[in-house]
């Protein structure tokens, strides 16, 4: 999308795995919508060739498809992931059933999009990710809460106010420390310090491990 040469070094590099050509103009519009056009997107159609690039440079973003023609994108999503642990890595996809989903978050997916979103809704997710928020669908957050309220999860023994579950539950749904104070009529340094004790207690150091986390163990479990 754009040329190497001209581009600066403090532009986003953002990789995509998709092989349908429309896609890959939708996600690529609402990558430079969400960066104000500085970003050098780099597009891949194949697992292998996304892997090719992934071995040829770093890069901020990572958006992927999961069913290609040669595979599945988790495979590169994997070996990002391995090679470059701090790469937000985003599911976008048609796929929202719990086997797609929960397998791309145990890859180590930051997030999880579904295609049939505006562009301007992907382009306002990927601005949340850029600040450690999880670009997540809000149907897909929606199923995420209800999967992990079964009885049947078996939750971490971590003890959390509830103050602080209320935190950790918008939180999952992608909400900023500032709309979690909007919406919990608390002041955003409340939160932030209910956000810092989660950390402490679940042993993270980032909202994306948190919200990895709870969602593993099932820590919003009535």
């Amino acid at each position: 999308m754009s040329d190497k040469n001209t581009i600066s070094s403090t532009n986003k590099q953002v990789l995509i795995l998709e092989d349908h050509i429309d896609a890959q103009t939708w996600l690529g519009d609402a990558v430079l919508m969400a960066y104000e056009n500085r970003a050098e997107v780099t597009l891949s159609a194949s697992v292998a060739e996304a892997q090719h690039n992934i071995m040829k440079q770093a890069f901020d973003l990572f958006l992927v498809d999961l069913n290609l023609p040669d595979g599945s994108g988790l495979e590169a999503l994997v070996q990002a992931k391995n090679l470059y642990p701090d790469l937000v890595c985003v599911v976008t996809t048609i796929y929202s059933d719990d086997s797609h989903l929960f397998s791309a978050l145990r890859a180590g997916a930051a997030g999880y999009i579904l295609k049939d979103e505006s562009k301007a809704a992907i382009a306002e997710m990927l601005k949340k990710s850029d600040r450690g928020i999880p670009a997540i669908s809000p149907e897909v957050a929606q199923k995420i809460l209800c999967y992990f309220h079964q009885p049947s999860m078996v939750t971490k023994h971590v003890s959390l106010t509830e103050r602080e579950r209320e935190t950790l539950s918008y939180i999952v749904k992608g909400s900023s420390v500032k709309e979690c104070a909007i919406l919990m009529a608390i002041s955003h340094h409340t939160v932030q310090g209910y956000v810092k004790e989660i950390y402490h207690k679940l042993d993270v150091s980032s909202r994306a491990e948190m919200v990895s986390e709870a969602l593993r163990t099932g820590l919003l479990l009535p």
